[in-house]
């Protein structure tokens, strides 16, 4: 009612949201809109919907609000060395100098970030079949936009890209075969039964699934990098079977 009333919006735009009421280009909920909405071009109205100018700064203005670093890196492609325990990558935060320590490398940048001393936390998304990336805070920011690490993992890269940033150096897996949402169930179950907690059996496979399989790894002597392919799955449940 408020935006309707101050110009910011019509009856009309608000019929077109999202099923979940989320408006125009940048998707917003109307309390968002209100509290953090911009007008970059001064015109009198905040229009995220026709207004590339106000939504980019809308958007601009939210993620400062959320507590992005100007300055900082959201996160950096690293090279993995040969021997590493990958169970390092649980979410656990260690300074950038610790990492080094450790052997990880940038892999494209020039360096990590302007300090060693910045706190950062090694994300496998691809377990170690594919890129592996150390993350900062800036990368929670992100997630205060949306609390998915795929999506802040591809917002991030799709920036990068249009500032004209090196792609990947290492390609994401293509021949391996993905979990179906049943069998991302049976692996949650039979971790559960196990008493790796790996958390509600919803077929997500989140940071509480890739946590409770590297345990199972680590204790199995198997590379630690709680990535939940089809030969795991099957390990996993041989083991709940017999347990």
């Amino acid at each position: 009612m408020q935006l309707i009333e101050n110009g910011s919006a019509t009856r009309d735009q608000f019929r077109k949201a999202s099923y979940a009421g989320a408006l125009g280009q940048t998707q917003f909920m109307p309390s968002t809109l209100l509290q953090h909405g911009r007008d970059f071009d001064k015109d009198g109205h905040k229009d995220l919907w026709t207004n590339p100018g106000d939504a980019l700064a809308s958007a601009a203005n939210y993620l400062t609000n959320s507590g992005w670093k100007k300055g900082q890196p959201w996160a950096v492609e690293t090279r993995i060395p040969e021997v590493f325990d990958y169970s390092l990558g649980d979410g656990r935060k260690l300074t950038v100098a610790a990492w080094k320590a450790l052997g990880l490398l940038p892999a494209t940048a020039a360096e990590f970030a302007s300090s060693d001393s910045l706190q950062a936390e090694l994300f496998l998304p691809a377990g170690s079949y594919g890129p592996a990336f150390l993350l900062f805070d800036n990368f929670g920011a992100i997630k205060k936009y949306n609390n998915a690490d795929s999506y802040a993992l591809a917002v991030g890269l799709l920036a990068d890209r249009l500032a004209g940033r090196p792609d990947l150096s290492r390609p994401w897996p293509t021949d391996i075969v993905m979990l179906t949402q049943q069998q991302a169930k049976d692996l949650q179950a039979a971790l559960n039964k196990l008493t790796y907690t790996a958390g509600a059996v919803d077929g997500i496979i989140g940071r509480g699934t890739r946590g409770a399989l590297q345990k199972f790894q680590k204790d199995k002597g198997l590379v630690a990098d709680g990535f939940p392919t089809v030969a795991m799955l099957d390990a996993v449940l041989l083991a709940a079977n017999a347990a």
